[in-house]
């Protein structure tokens, strides 16, 4: 899994790939990270036969954004929290997450990402962290 300290990137959050492009970087971010499993096994490759042969499964991709809470907006009026979805009780609108590297300029486009989002509860020097692991669909590297 890929995972990255959020002072080494700048993450924006949009409803479309296009919408990226004005989005706004997500401040107090502390890391952001995302994994393309390609879930291979080993199986048995036959009756009598201590040898395997490896099998591909489903691909899974997966991710996490870790991020100090805080009320100000990051889309438009929206909090983080509403951003991604939290609250919503009908379906969650697939969302879009750029990953720019600072120090190469590399971009990473997670596309159609879905998840839940989670504050918890403050650590001992009182801040409040919030979380959102998600699920996506493809992944785009520029």
């Amino acid at each position: 899994m890929v995972k990255t300290k959020g002072t080494e990137v700048d993450v924006k959050i949009a409803t479309s790939e296009q919408g990226l492009a004005s989005a706004p970087v997500i401040p107090y971010l502390s890391s952001i990270e995302y994994d393309d499993e390609q879930n291979v096994e080993l199986t048995p490759k036959g009756l009598g036969s201590r040898l395997q042969e490896a099998k591909e499964g489903l691909v899974e991709y997966t991710g996490s954004i870790e991020r100090d809470y805080d009320v100000t907006a990051v889309s438009g009026t929206d909090t983080f929290a509403k951003t991604v979805g939290s609250g919503t009780t009908g379906a969650l609108t697939p969302l879009y997450i750029e990953v720019q590297y600072k120090l190469t300029g590399e971009k990473v486009i997670l596309k159609k990402v879905k998840g839940k989002y989670n504050r918890g509860v403050p650590d001992v020097d009182g801040i409040v962290a919030e979380t959102y692991d998600f699920v996506f669909e493809e992944i785009a590297y520029a």
